[in-house]
């Protein structure tokens, strides 16, 4: 029988240094399959992660471009306001005017 001392510093009698024990074995099988598990899951969560940040990308485009749409038919409104009624939208400016000052004076 040979004696060795393991990485603890313990005597393990009858084995051979070379050869590892089967709990030792059966640790590194379990740790090896922890790892594989952990690996796939953090996989996956990249994969849904990625997918979730495509989707939100693309509703923001959708709503950016809907915001720029209405801004411009709101626009287009203002402007054939002004024109049909030009004395009134410089009434209203002016009152606009008037109050966004007293406001800011404050």
């Amino acid at each position: 029988m040979n004696t060795t001392s393991n990485a603890m510093g313990a005597h393990v009698e009858g084995s051979d240094a070379s050869e590892p024990a089967p709990g030792t074995e059966r640790l590194a099988e379990r740790a090896h399959k922890t790892v594989d598990d952990a690996a796939s899951t953090a996989a996956h969560a990249e994969r849904e992660l990625r997918r979730a940040a495509a989707d939100a990308a693309d509703r923001f485009r959708r709503s950016e471009a809907e915001v720029a749409e209405m801004l411009d038919q709101n626009l287009r409104k203002v402007r054939q306001y002004i024109e049909k009624n030009p004395v009134q939208s410089a009434a209203i400016a002016f009152a606009a005017g008037v109050v966004l000052s007293s406001l800011l004076r404050r």
